[in-house]
């Protein structure tokens, strides 16, 4: 799996999945809703510049975001999955009952 920029991923997630930021001291926390406006995953990334996000971090961030596979965040950032395709993954492999232990 190739790295992916910093900046990339940010975009895929604010423009496709339609998260909300919140921001801390050191990381951008990222909060993926259903329809219903219930948080259903999270991710996040590093404050700083543009960087690129090593194999191993994008396999989490996936992991954290209910995608399956590290494969699916590429294509979500790569445009090759839609913003609804990937909440379609996100949903049917995230319990929104289970408490949110990203962050």
């Amino acid at each position: 799996m190739p790295s992916l920029d910093s900046d990339k991923v940010e975009r895929a997630l604010k423009r496709k999945l339609k998260d909300q930021v919140e921001k801390s001291t050191n990381d951008k926390f990222y909060l993926i809703c259903n329809a219903s406006g219930n948080e259903i995953a999270s991710t996040s990334i590093s404050h700083g510049p543009k960087h690129s996000l090593s194999s191993k971090r994008i396999s989490v961030m996936a992991r954290q975001l209910c995608l399956e596979t590290a494969d699916n965040l590429a294509d979500l950032v790569r445009c090759s999955l839609s913003g609804e395709d990937a909440l379609t993954i996100i949903e049917k492999n995230c319990d929104p009952d289970a408490p949110q232990r990203r962050r």
